[in-house]
C-alpha cells in the first residue's frame, strides 16, 4: 500500500542517474520535470541535497544573469512555483543577487544560516543598494557593509534589529546608543563610558514595552557584573546600583506573577 502511494520512491535512486543523464539539461525543465515526478524520492535527504546541490552549482556557472531569466521563465511557466520547497534557497544561494531583488522584499526566506553568504556574495554597490533590507533580516550584517555606506537611517535599523550591532556603528550618538541598548542590554558594551552611565537604567529595566510574554532589553542576571557594567558601578554610588537592583528584580517578579497566571 505504501509503495502504491509512494511509487516514486522506487526510482528515488535514479535521481543520480537522472541527473548525469541529462548534464546540459537547463534547470528550467529539471527542476519541474523532478518535482512532479520524483516527490517522495525528494522527502529523503540525501536525494534531496544531491539535486538541489546539483541544481545549485548549474546555476552558478551560468552565472547572473542566465539566472535571472531562469527565475523569470518559471516565474512565467507557474506563478505559484516558488512556494515549492528548495526553489528559493537554490535559486538564492546558485545567484545571490536574486534573492535580495525579488525574495526578500516579497517576504519568501532562507534559513538565517545562509544571510550572511547570501549578502557577502554582492558586489560592493550592490550591498548598498540592498542594505536596508539586509539589515532588517540581521543587523549585524553592518559588518559587511562599506563604512562609508554606514549611514545615520542603516545604523538604526541594524541597531534596532539586533542592538550588539552598535559595535559596528562608526558614530555611535546617543540616539542610536539608546536604541540599540532598548533593543539589548549587551550593547552597553560598545558605548562610551559617558553613554553607559547616561542609559543604565535603560540597560538594566529594558524599554518597558511588552511584547506577549516577550520583555526586549533589560539586564539577565549575569550582566550585573560584566566588565563594561562594573565601570559604571564604580562611577554611581552604592544606594544607586541597589536602588536599580531592587527595581530590576522586582520588574522580573511582576513578569514571572502576570505570565504565570496569563498562562494557566
Amino acid at each position: 500500500m505504501f509503495a502504491q502511494y509512494c511509487k516514486d520512491l522506487w526510482y528515488g535512486v535514479t535521481i543520480v542517474e537522472y541527473l548525469n543523464r541529462h548534464t546540459e539539461e537547463d534547470p528550467i525543465v529539471t527542476i519541474p520535470y523532478v518535482l512532479k515526478h520524483y516527490q517522495c524520492a525528494l522527502r529523503d535527504g540525501n536525494n534531496y541535497s544531491i539535486f538541489w546541490n546539483s541544481m545549485r552549482e548549474k546555476i552558478k556557472r551560468r552565472g547572473p544573469e542566465a539566472a535571472e531569466q531562469l527565475y523569470q521563465d518559471l516565474l512565467r511557466e507557474n506563478p505559484g512555483f516558488f512556494d515549492a520547497p528548495g526553489v528559493v534557497v537554490t535559486l538564492s544561494r546558485g545567484a545571490p543577487i536574486l534573492f535580495w531583488k525579488y525574495f526578500n522584499p516579497s517576504g519568501k526566506r532562507v534559513n538565517s544560516t545562509y544571510t550572511r553568504d547570501l549578502y557577502t556574495a554582492l558586489t560592493r554597490n550592490q550591498r548598498k543598494t540592498y542594505a536596508s533590507a539586509a539589515l532588517q533580516l540581521s543587523g549585524y550584517l553592518l559588518q559587511d557593509l562599506a563604512v562609508e555606506y554606514r549611514t545615520e537611517s542603516l545604523c538604526m535599523i541594524a541597531v534596532t534589529k539586533d542592538g550588539p550591532a552598535l559595535k559596528y556603528v562608526p558614530r555611535k550618538t546617543d540616539k542610536i546608543v539608546k536604541a540599540a541598548v532598548s533593543q539589548s542590554a549587551s550593547a552597553m558594551e560598545y558605548a562610551t563610558l559617558a553613554q553607559r552611565i547616561k542609559f543604565i537604567e535603560l540597560a538594566v529595566m529594558g524599554s518597558g514595552k511588552l511584547f506577549g510574554d516577550y520583555r526586549p532589553g533589560g539586564f539577565s542576571e549575569k550582566d550585573w557584573d560584566r566588565p563594561w557594567a562594573m565601570e559604571v558601578w564604580a562611577a554611581l554610588s552604592d544606594t544607586r546600583k541597589e536602588d536599580l537592583r531592587k527595581r530590576w528584580k522586582k520588574q522580573r517578579d511582576d513578569d514571572e506573577h502576570r505570565w504565570h497566571w496569563e498562562t494557566r
